[in-house]
């Protein structure tokens, strides 16, 4: 029999572990999952007791390594896709914000993550994740005023249209005008609306869920916060238990107190990690100014002028890591990291160890520190980052 086997492993399917457990991989795909009687093959791998896991998935982020989506740069698309890996991640959708009154910016934007596909050497694209341009001025946090108009769908689908089909998600404030008209629009092309950038009340969050947005973006930030006479935002979403929620797990934009909250109110196929990491996230960067604006790094990026703010210095592998230490398990932990996301986007081929499924997953050791990362059952070798010289 062709293919390589990974043995001797921990193998976190997505649902459980399997102890002493086997992965055979065949051309780029995961062609079966044993828990003993592993078949014969020439080429295999002994993981030594380790951690086999699904690669992680970040849904939501603006750029990292000195790399953006928002530079109409095909180029910077591609090298985020080389870094990733080293932080363990295997796929991602590229978020993309309004910056300027120009929409020839954000369609730029679109056009260079659709230029980049397929020619990824690294993480691969899933799609596109828009930021808006359908937000409340009055929950902004980092986005730029210019950049937020209202509900437009000749422009909506304007934007479609350059993007080949590519958006999958996008984030929109539930109160404006229109937003069922938007629902209906993106339940046809089969996007995923989330609610954020919000002033919505406790009501109008209600009645969304009933249009049918039920996921979350960065929960707790950039929306109504919890109030025992006016319950926000944060309320409805912590009542409703179809509702699912991005988190960032930097320490910083959510205290651990709140994320634990979420976890005790949240089940645990509910809850999806993400970095919302900015350019200069993993540099040695301070300091940078964009659209005329100054950002300094204070344990996660912010405006200079008024300390909003507006993205995290975290990767998806530090989120990891900063979960378990809030008290999160490490299988509910591996699933906000890999199989809820593949979810919320209804992947059918990531986010699990599963026969059929892409041979996407990572080695960590006990602690999650990151030991290899294999994409397509391809190792990914890099020098960003200690991984991958562990002895296995």
């Amino acid at each position: 029999m062709a293919g390589i086997l990974f043995h001797n492993a921990n193998v976190f399917t997505g649902k459980r572990f399997i102890k002493n457990g086997a992965v055979l991989v065949e051309d780029g795909k995961i062609s079966g999952v044993y828990e003993k009687d592993y078949p014969t093959i020439n080429k295999n791998i002994n993981i030594k007791g380790k951690i086999i896991a699904p690669g992680f998935i970040d849904t939501h982020f603006h750029g990292i390594g000195g790399y953006s989506f928002q530079v109409q740069s095909e180029k910077d698309v591609l090298n985020i896709s080389k870094i990733l890996p080293q932080f363990g991640v295997t796929s991602f959708v590229a978020t993309i914000s309004r910056m300027t009154n120009n929409k020839d910016e954000i369609i730029g934007d679109i056009k260079a993550v659709v230029e980049a596909k397929g020619k990824e050497q690294g993480a691969q694209i899933l799609g596109i994740h828009l930021e808006g341009p359908f937000l409340s001025k009055g929950k902004r946090g980092g986005q730029i005023e210019d950049g937020i108009i209202p509900i437009d769908l000749e422009f909506m689908d304007e934007l479609w249209n350059v993007s080949q089909g590519l958006i999958v998600s996008m984030t929109v404030a539930p109160e404006l005008e229109n937003i069922d008209k938007l629902v209906k629009y993106c339940q046809k092309k089969g996007i995923v609306l989330q609610a954020g950038h919000t002033c919505a009340s406790y009501e109008q969050m209600r009645n969304a869920f009933n249009l049918g947005i039920t996921h979350i973006t960065h929960a707790y930030n950039a929306m109504t916060s919890f109030h025992h006479r006016c319950p926000g935002v944060v309320g409805a979403v912590l009542e409703n238990d179809d509702v699912s929620c991005e988190i960032i797990a930097d320490g910083c934009h959510v205290h651990s107190a709140a994320v634990k909250i979420l976890m005790k109110c949240k089940s645990a196929e509910k809850i999806v990690l993400i970095t919302d990491a900015q350019k200069f996230c993993k540099t040695n960067r301070k300091t940078y100014t964009e659209c005329g604006i100054k950002y300094e790094l204070d344990k996660c990026w912010c405006r200079q002028s008024d300390k909003t703010i507006i993205g995290s210095n975290i990767s998806l592998l530090d989120g990891v890591r900063n979960f378990l230490s809030w008290g999160a398990d490490l299988k509910n932990t591996l699933m906000a990291a890999s199989k809820n996301p593949a979810k919320i986007l209804n992947l059918k081929n990531k986010g699990e160890i599963k026969k059929g499924f892409d041979a996407d997953f990572v080695v960590l050791d006990e602690k999650c520190n990151l030991l290899r990362t294999y994409i397509k059952g391809n190792l990914y070798k890099c020098t960003y980052t200690n991984m991958g010289k562990a002895d296995l």
